[in-house]
């Protein structure tokens, strides 16, 4: 009798860790197919562009990090097991700078040219993030620039931690006599698949 117990006891044992790896399997396979996107206003930086006095392109630059994992757990919402490896597209949704310090003769308006360069620890490679060659020649604290919205950045973040460095290059339409303290505000959106 005991022997018969034990066996019982042993086979329900084997059963449940069988179902257990089904469970996992099927949890996999329920996922399977699955895809998402998680929005991130990135963090805002203050680069300062010095006084300007020729028509060359001058660069300025501002570097934060990211805990890139951290910050995909803290945003997802879908049960799911999300990782790096499950993101397969890392883009620029939009691109906003703003003049902290604007005066009615420096300010975005001096600029013809604008651009926001990104490369990261990951990726020494330089991207094009925004870009706007045709600036308009009227008042201006705030500038959108255009994106492109084909980029894909995900070679930039395979990494759990992130050093992003922006590189900010205007072209002077004419000359600035005030540093201008310039926020970056960067969007992106990283998009998952299973």
């Amino acid at each position: 009798m005991k022997k018969r117990i034990l066996i019982a006891i042993g086979t329900l044992m084997i059963g449940a860790l069988v179902t257990l790896q089904s469970c996992s399997k099927i949890a996999d396979k329920l996922a399977e197919g699955k895809s998402g996107n998680i929005s991130w206003d990135g963090n805002d930086i203050i680069i300062n562009v010095p006084p300007i006095t020729d028509n060359v392109v001058h660069l300025a630059t501002g570097t934060f990090e990211m805990d890139i994992d951290s910050f995909i757990n803290a945003n997802n919402t879908t049960g799911l097991t999300i990782d790096l490896s499950k993101i397969d597209s890392f883009k620029v949704t939009s691109c906003q700078l703003t003049i902290q310090n604007p005066t009615s003769a420096d300010n975005f308006q001096d600029f013809e040219l604008s651009a926001l360069y990104f490369n990261t620890n990951v990726n020494a490679t330089t991207a094009t993030i925004g870009e706007i060659d045709n600036n308009p020649d009227t008042y201006a604290s705030t500038l959108s620039l255009p994106t492109d919205p084909t980029l894909n950045l995900k070679s930039y973040v395979n990494d759990s931690k992130v050093y992003f460095n922006y590189v900010l290059g205007v072209k002077a339409r004419r000359n600035t006599s005030t540093t201008l303290q310039v926020k970056i505000h960067v969007t992106y959106t990283y998009h998952w698949k299973f």
